[in-house]
């Protein structure tokens, strides 16, 4: 199983509560880091069910809620 990763750049306010395994700040904003995005968007990523926990605490660390994701078996 696979987790995909979204961020909403135009509610992030690039306060690097996300940074970690599977975000980084980029042009002062959240995105997801190179090795995950899909399609190379910088917005859109695929981890692996082992980097759940980092997702997890991107994603409730971010005060304007703009990580989001979701299991899906995709890929």
């Amino acid at each position: 199983m696979n987790i995909r990763v979204k961020v909403d750049r135009w509610l992030c306010i690039g306060c690097g509560l996300c940074e970690g395994d599977v975000f980084v700040l980029e042009g002062g904003h959240s995105a997801v880091r190179p090795e995950f995005r899909l399609d190379g968007s910088i917005t859109e990523g695929v981890v692996g069910e082992d980097l759940l926990p980092s997702v997890q605490r991107a994603a409730k660390a971010c005060p304007n809620r703009s990580i989001t994701w979701s299991r899906r078996d995709f890929l």
